[in-house]
């Protein structure tokens, strides 16, 4: 069985709390035994187009992280538009973070495979991507995967049908 890291997030879950208040809860969850810290970007921060904070931010916080936890950085894909893309992937690729996470699942929107295809190009090799919020078919799941997506969030009800999908495909075939 594959092993289950203790994670938290940081910022949850809108990302707009002040970067001292992120670095304490960060440390925090750090002292506690986080293995896996899920941070959520400022958005508003970000759509105002204030990249250095944003980076800056991000920075820190995975920086306090590094060798003591995994970080995935959420951008809330739903609240951005195509034309931000390059800078959002970008942003992350160049934090330091070990994972580009779509969403937290809070904000509403779909699996968002054609933009999430875009997200993988964009940042190639640079990043793992975690897909998250609003997968809730094993088409979109497979059509993730063979995007090569590294990981994702589903919730329980959707994860539990696309399983039940797979075990179905298996005992009629």
């Amino acid at each position: 069985m594959p092993e289950v890291y203790v994670g938290a997030p940081v910022g949850f879950p809108s990302g707009g709390h002040a970067t001292k208040v992120k670095l304490a809860e960060a440390e925090q969850l750090l002292e506690d035994g986080v293995e896996e810290m899920d941070i959520v970007m400022n958005v508003g921060k970000f759509k105002n187009k204030e990249y250095e904070y944003v980076s800056n931010e991000l920075r820190s916080i995975i920086r306090l992280a590094e060798n003591r936890a995994l970080t995935k950085v959420i951008i809330e894909l739903n609240c951005l538009t195509d034309d931000e893309l390059p800078d959002v992937c970008a942003l992350v690729a160049d934090s330091g973070a070990d994972f580009l996470k779509t969403g937290t699942g809070w904000v509403k929107g779909g699996a968002n495979v054609s933009r999430i295809a875009a997200i993988k190009q964009l940042t190639k090799d640079r990043i793992k991507v975690k897909a998250a919020g609003g997968i809730r078919t094993a088409d979109e799941f497979e059509a993730l995967v063979g995007l090569g997506v590294e990981r994702f969030g589903i919730n329980a009800a959707s994860a539990i049908a696309i399983v039940q999908h797979y075990e179905g495909a298996a005992h009629s075939g």
